[in-house]
């Protein structure tokens, strides 16, 4: 059982390790179609010039800077909101009928039992 867990568990490495392969060749085959010479992808981290770590995603920079205000502005949407506040005041409500729905129906079993027993 062991040997098969083994064989199988690196069967499925070896193809995932396939796709990734098949996905990268892929990326190069369509760059290489539209005839842009410049190896561009999704997601792309190194070091600058200056010794610098610089960030790059989809095609455009990130800075601590950029990264500082989007979460000021998380920040300050997250202080109120009305929806989240209505969602949870409505699952409190929820879980709270349902704990006592179960409570009573144990309740009632535990009496039917004490009848019947």
């Amino acid at each position: 059982m062991a040997s098969f867990f083994i064989k199988c568990t690196l069967l499925t490495g070896l193809l995932f390790f396939g796709v990734l392969l098949g996905m990268q060749q892929a990326n190069k085959g369509m760059i290489e179609m539209q005839g842009n010479n410049e190896a561009s992808g999704a997601f792309y981290i190194g070091a600058s010039q200056d010794g610098k770590l610089e960030a790059e995603v989809m095609g455009s920079k990130v800075t601590s800077h950029d990264l500082a205000e989007k979460q000021k502005k998380m920040e300050d949407t997250r202080a109120f909101n009305v929806l989240s506040s209505l969602g949870k005041t409505i699952s409190a409500m929820i879980v709270a009928i349902v704990q006592n729905a179960a409570s009573l129906l144990i309740e009632l079993f535990k009496g039917l039992l004490s009848l019947f027993g």
